[in-house]
């Protein structure tokens, strides 16, 4: 919803005033490896599946029809690792797109992650 969007994007202008993020054109990444690993470890591990699905969906949404690489890349793997919270027929739409992330990673020559978004794909469908 917007209301939590804009909550998410309040909460990074605190992050990034703080000096905790960095904001470099239209992404986010934390000034340390550190940070990310403290904050990952706050979230209670019963949320953090539904934070992935989350994550996954808005970058997907927000990103140009077109786009791959990169950033179809990130949404995929946070899309997978929200997979225990999915419903049936989500779990379906992002098997098909899993296949379309390892074909992509294979026109990249990136075969291990080819693999890993086939496997994810395949265990979303069984």
């Amino acid at each position: 919803s917007s209301d939590k969007e804009s909550d998410i994007f309040s909460s990074l202008k605190v992050a990034i005033d703080e000096g905790l993020v960095n904001k470099e054109g239209s992404s986010y990444h934390f000034t340390h490896d550190q940070i990310q690993s403290v904050v990952f470890s706050l979230i209670p591990k019963d949320e953090r599946d539904l934070l992935h699905l989350q994550i996954g969906t808005i970058i997907l949404r927000n990103m140009p029809n077109n786009e791959r690489g990169d950033f179809f890349f990130v949404a995929m793997n946070q899309l997978n690792r929200g997979k225990l919270v999915m419903e049936d027929d989500m779990k379906e739409r992002v098997a098909e797109l899993n296949l379309k992330a390892g074909r992509e990673a294979i026109s990249l020559s990136a075969f291990r992650n080819s693999a890993s978004f086939f496997e994810a794909g395949i265990s979303l469908l069984g």
